[in-house]
């Protein structure tokens, strides 16, 4: 992806969609989406963002569906059908990205370069709009949900290496999967992941099979991730940092094995120790001698980067994961 920001050479045009923008955003794709857009603006590209809600101030964002009436009754239907699965025994919403949002009709108006996907698994566009973009897209794997069926992450699970079937599977992780298999049989797409593991879970994956996979990590500003001295303040406990969107409850980044982890420690040591968790707000309380305290959902960068900046630690356990912001921003910190 390349273009020249020079006088009288036309730019490039892309389209990022994504569930929404900004920093209140839900979970890191938020984050890592709009960082991509700031990014592309700043090396002069044309950027637009479109998304299902806008949380932030950006230049050129724009909210997908537009008309009040039409928007108010698809954000309705949407939400409706993401619950019905939980009467036939699903523990959690499901978006099966069936109503067009006019997501489609938009981008096609545009007339992009090129079109980004990226978290879309909340009925941001429908699977089948997807087909009818007439620009090149590519696919940002923010997590694996496009290569399966229903879940964000394979686990143990293989069937996106098998495929999923009728006989294998439930009904919806059937059908859901085809729709995606479908898709990439109809036309060419790009898949792009953050880190080498999920760009190798693409290429050995049904969907991605025959599509161009490959690793491009997420930008960011370390002009304002960055280490400084002049912030470092002494503490009385070796303080480990851990956050994520949802704290505690969030599946996906390992809080219940740093807890075990944290078990094993003497109790003499672990009175010396605490642990600070950021994207849940909740009452402290003592684990194994360890004090936890919480910061709840943090929204401001200069707030972000004080959190890294009072740890000795960070700890990042998550047992399967594309990228992980914290992780990157931790480290430049």
């Amino acid at each position: 992806m390349i273009w020249v920001s020079l006088s009288g050479v036309e730019l490039m045009r892309i389209v990022h969609v994504n569930f929404d923008y900004g920093e209140l955003g839900v979970g890191g794709a938020s984050i890592a989406a709009g960082r991509i857009h700031k990014g592309l603006l700043t090396q002069g590209a044309d950027s637009i963002f479109l998304c299902s809600f806008k949380r932030g101030d950006g230049d050129q964002v724009h909210e997908v569906p537009k008309c009040k009436v039409f928007r108010s009754l698809f954000l309705f239907t949407v939400r409706v059908l993401r619950n019905i699965p939980r009467l036939v025994g699903y523990k959690y919403a499901v978006a099966v990205n069936i109503v067009p949002s006019g997501m489609e009709c938009e981008i096609n108006r545009l007339s992009p370069d090129i079109v980004m996907i990226h978290w879309v698994s909340a009925d941001t566009i429908a699977l089948s709009e997807i087909c009818k973009i007439k620009a090149p897209v590519v696919i940002v794997l923010h997590d694996l949900w496009f290569l399966l069926g229903t879940a964000a992450y394979p686990g143990q699970d293989k069937r996106y290496i098998t495929g999923f079937s009728y006989k294998n599977s439930r009904l919806l992780d059937w059908w859901l999967w085809r729709r995606k298999k479908k898709i990439s049989e109809q036309r060419s797409i790009c898949f792009v992941a953050p880190s080498k593991w999920a760009e190798s879970v693409a290429r050995s994956s049904v969907v991605g099979a025959g599509q161009r996979c490959l690793s491009i990590p997420y930008p960011l500003d370390t002009t304002l991730f960055k280490f400084d001295p002049m912030k470092i303040k002494e503490h009385d406990k070796f303080t480990i940092l851990f956050g994520c969107n949802g704290g505690r409850r969030n599946p996906y980044k390992g809080f219940d094995v740093l807890n075990l982890a944290l078990q094993h420690v003497p109790i003499d040591i672990a009175k010396k120790m605490r642990l600070i968790v950021f994207g849940e707000q909740s009452a402290p309380y003592i684990m194994n001698g360890v004090d936890v305290e919480f910061l709840g959902k943090i929204s401001k960068t200069c707030k972000l980067v004080d959190a890294y900046l009072s740890a000795d630690m960070f700890a990042f356990p998550s047992i399967e994961e594309t990228m992980g912001q914290t992780k990157i921003e931790a480290m430049a910190c």
